[in-house]
C-alpha cells in the first residue's frame, strides 16, 4: 500500500511541475515580446521604423530597410522560441492560441509580404506617423 501512495504523490509531484514549467516558458514568451514591444515603443523613430516597414517595406530607403529588417528579426526569434516551445508542449493550447493569434496578424502585414507597388509613404519617421493619422481622419 505504502508503494501505490508513494507512486501516486510521484505522479501527483511530476504533474504538478509539468504545469510550473509551463506556466514559466509562456511567462517567459510574453516577457520576451513584453520587452520587444517596450524597446519599440519607447523611441518614437523605432515606432515608425516598424510601422513602415510592416506597412510598406518598399517605399523604405535602404538604411530603413535595414534597420526594419534587424529589429524585426530580433522579434522573429523570439516568436521562434515560442513556436518551439509550442510544438514540443512546453506551451499550454490556450496560451499558445493567443500568442499564435498575434504572431499570424503580424505577418500578415502588408509590409511582411513580398512585392507591391511602391509609394513614397515612410521617407521619414514624422512622415510615416502623419501619413498613419490622416488615413485614420
Amino acid at each position: 500500500m505504502a508503494v501505490i501512495a508513494s507512486l501516486l504523490f510521484v505522479g501527483v509531484q511530476i504533474r504538478h511541475s509539468a504545469k510550473t514549467t509551463r506556466r514559466a516558458v509562456a511567462q517567459g514568451a510574453l516577457e520576451a515580446l513584453a520587452a520587444f514591444l517596450e524597446h519599440v515603443s519607447g523611441s518614437p523613430e523605432r515606432s515608425a521604423l516598424l510601422f513602415c516597414g510592416l506597412e510598406d517595406y518598399d517605399s523604405m530607403t535602404l538604411e530603413q530597410q535595414m534597420q526594419f529588417t534587424l529589429l524585426f528579426r530580433s522579434n522573429l526569434r523570439r516568436w521562434e522560441f515560442i513556436l518551439q516551445q509550442s510544438e514540443e508542449g512546453a506551451l499550454d493550447d490556450s496560451d499558445w492560441e493567443g500568442l499564435r493569434e498575434t504572431m499570424t496578424r503580424t505577418f500578415a502585414a502588408p509590409g511582411f509580404r513580398i512585392g507591391g507597388p511602391r509609394t513614397n509613404r515612410c521617407s521619414t519617421p514624422v512622415s510615416a506617423i502623419s501619413s498613419a493619422r490622416a488615413r485614420k481622419e
